[in-house]
């Protein structure tokens, strides 16, 4: 199925100022709503509707209750573009497996210095400080499977 697009196009520099704007927001499962907590998809997706990209809920209905990492990765095939991991620039998407399933999504940045960071809804088991976050790659670089840019996102 290929990418669907809308009439909207959003800047790179925007998209990525709208998830740093949701820095500190809770996590929660399956969130989508600032006020309550976001998830990592949750973050993806209310980032883009603060661009004006897609309304909230839009792209991850049908997402599951419980990861499942074929659903999540038709879903991104379907509504986004796949892209190698080294085509990525800040905007677009890195998917991430951390056992055995690629379960998690996060926005690629850049931080002032030029540094490869990533912008995303952080999940611990022990429930510590679980909220959106913005780090280097460093300790991620094992995790990434995928790519996948915006259609709406441009330079």
């Amino acid at each position: 199925m290929p990418a669907v697009a809308t009439s909207t196009v959003i800047s790179r520099t925007a998209y990525v100022a709208a998830a740093r704007s949701l820095i500190g927001v809770k996590f929660r499962h399956q969130g989508r709503d600032p006020v309550t907590g976001l998830d990592c998809l949750g973050l993806a997706e209310y980032a883009a509707y603060l661009c004006g990209a897609m309304q909230p809920n839009e792209f991850s209905r049908g997402y599951t209750r419980w990861p499942d990492g074929r659903v999540l990765s038709a879903g991104l095939a379907a509504r986004l573009v796949p892209l190698e991991l080294t085509e990525v620039q800040p905007g677009d998407l890195y998917q991430l497996r951390f056992k055995r399933n690629p379960v998690h999504v996060a926005i690629a940045a850049c931080a002032p210095d030029g540094t490869p960071t990533m912008i995303h809804a952080l999940y611990t088991e022990s429930g510590a400080n679980d909220r959106v976050i913005e780090e280097t790659l460093m300790r991620w670089h094992a995790c990434f499977v995928g790519a996948y840019r915006w259609p709406e996102v441009i330079a």
